[in-house]
């Protein structure tokens, strides 16, 4: 297939006409990186649709059979069993953090460099989202980015952070010296409009929003979109409710925000919930949770297994997309962190620290250094 032309405009939809000038005819258009709905959009997916989406499968060349059908843009995960600290997906790619040395591997299409790290750099956390990721160096505190740079997203500034968290196309990070945010990249729907002189201990990212957990009263604030067709209540947390964790997911068609509460330590959702994301069990507590396009991850505190709600699971009935199986997790298998893909999620062993993972097994993203 011939290339297609990048085209960065942010011009609201004068965009769609130059980059459909620009791509040959059986091509796939996709997302558009004005922020804007790319023809053959998946709504319940979130990403584009084979044969018509960015990047589906027939780009990159693959058969769909999760083997990646030969394509040369697939990075295959080391063969020896290696332990992680943290995991995290993209739309297309996997990448986790060792435990010993911090150095991070990833896995999947490498479109736009999103499964090639930085090599030699140890990372103390890991975000990714999109064909986007960031991490902080544990040495230094700097933020590296790797993966798709529209808006300079991979250029981060050089101040010293404590962790980062990324949406498709921005990032945002905490300030090691007054706890404040910083964000660059995209930022045209609010998304990187981080209130200022307000501290936060935690953040996470979707496309279009950005979520954190204030330091002073460690409830939620948030930062996005407030236009139809971008703002399905994401941004609008629980108002008094104090939270130790939150993971957070969104594109133009779908997007929901998830957080751990304090108190007792139950999952409380709120977003666009067409496919059950938000509907987290009553009474069980959890120790993390993950957001995905369509469904919501979570580590029971009791066993330490990993339970999902959503899209991809056994009780998902809707007749339509997105039965990947990513909300369906190993039985007896015990997790002490999750993170998901868009189809995917991976969780860290609480015995080895190995990674495994579950649910859309194209470009090889869910084939986890196992040694097997």
């Amino acid at each position: 297939m011939a290339p297609v032309t990048r085209v960065r405009l942010v011009v609201g939809l004068g965009w769609l006409l130059v980059l459909a000038l620009s791509l040959p005819a059986c091509s796939n258009a996709g997302q558009g990186e004005s922020g804007a709905m790319g023809p053959g959009w998946d709504d319940d997916n979130g990403v584009g649709a084979a044969g018509t989406g960015a990047l589906a499968k027939d780009a990159l060349g693959g058969d769909g059979d999760g083997s990646g059908g030969g394509v040369s843009g697939v990075v295959m995960p080391p063969e020896e069993a290696i332990p992680f600290i943290a995991v995290d997906g993209g739309f297309y790619h996997t990448c986790a953090v060792r435990q010993f040395g911090g150095m991070v591997v990833c896995w999947g299409a490498d479109d736009l460099g999103a499964a090639t790290p930085p090599q030699g750099v140890a990372l103390s956390s890991l975000s990714s989202a999109g064909l986007l990721n960031c991490g902080v160096e544990t040495a230094t505190g700097r933020a590296h980015c790797w993966g798709d740079d529209t808006g300079a997203t991979t250029s981060p500034p050089g101040d010293f952070f404590t962790s980062v968290a990324v949406g498709n196309t921005h990032a945002c990070a905490i300030r090691g010296d007054d706890s404040t945010v910083d964000c660059w990249g995209m930022g045209f729907r609010g998304q990187g409009d981080a209130p200022a002189g307000v501290a936060f201990s935690s953040l996470s990212a979707g496309r279009f929003h950005t979520c954190g957990i204030r330091l002073a009263d460690r409830q939620v604030r948030c930062w996005g979109p407030t236009a139809p067709g971008y703002n399905h209540g994401q941004s609008d947390p629980p108002q008094g409710v104090a939270f130790s964790m939150i993971s957070t997911v969104g594109d133009t068609g779908t997007a929901h925000t998830c957080g751990i509460r304090e108190a007792d330590a139950n999952v409380e959702c709120w977003g666009r919930n067409h496919r059950g994301q938000l509907d987290a069990p009553a009474g069980v507590a959890f120790s993390h949770v993950t957001t995905g396009t369509v469904h919501t991850c979570g580590v029971r505190a009791a066993d330490k297994q990993v339970q999902c709600w959503g899209a991809g699971g056994p009780d998902d009935l809707f007749d339509g997309s997105n039965h990947f199986g990513q909300s369906a997790p190993p039985i007896d298998v015990e997790f002490v962190s999750v993170g998901a893909g868009s189809r995917h999620t991976c969780g860290v062993q609480a015995s080895g620290g190995l990674v495994q993972c579950w649910g859309e097994a194209a470009w090889g993203k869910t084939n986890s250094p196992d040694g097997t």
